[in-house]
């Protein structure tokens, strides 16, 4: 299932980019939409990106339309595993790769973002597909999975928005952490 989404922020983007790669943001929005026991296991630079890989407990709405099957192999508690590896270089505009999956399961979300200035701010565009190779109702899985992605994704933003309001300090254009 391919996910499409672009959120707008009222700040410019590099100092975006900047709040992307401070250890405390990345901190706070993990614990905001919902992920538990959050473990940073790479950050900071390397080979050229600058790299953000956690793991996180996450608790799945399952739903009751699943096959018995599928249903014993999904936990309602997964371990979600994420990368992300920004461009170090770009100026203004910067792009991400990005990767993540439960682990035991046969699925993974995966693409990219750009953040780019627009008007008075900047956007951040996603560009992902969750995918799976469960056999008969692997496209059910993924459509679920894409749902959940896109839940997960406006949980972010609105994480994002929130520190923002509460660490950003506009005049001088730097977190306040």
């Amino acid at each position: 299932m391919e996910i499409k989404a672009s959120y707008f922020y009222d700040i410019p983007a590099q100092d975006l980019i900047n709040i992307y790669h401070e250890k405390e943001f990345v901190k706070v929005r993990c614990q905001m939409p919902g992920l538990h026991g959050f473990e940073l296991n790479e950050f900071g630079e390397k080979d050229g990106k600058f790299v953000i890989a956690f793991r996180a407990e996450v608790i799945l709405p399952i739903p009751d339309k699943l096959p018995r099957f599928l249903l014993k192999r999904i936990k309602d508690k997964q371990t979600y595993v994420s990368f992300m590896a920004w461009d170090i270089e770009g100026g203004d505009t910067r792009r991400a790769t990005i990767k993540g999956h439960m682990e035991g399961l046969p699925g993974e979300v995966f693409g990219e973002c750009h953040v780019k200035p627009t008007g008075t701010g900047c956007t951040n565009y996603y560009s992902l597909t969750a995918s799976n190779n469960i056999p008969l109702v692997g496209k059910k899985v993924s459509a679920l999975m894409g749902n959940d992605i896109k839940n997960g994704l406006e949980d972010e933003y609105k994480a994002t928005l929130q520190y923002i309001d509460e660490y950003y300090d506009r005049d001088s254009a730097q977190s306040v952490l």
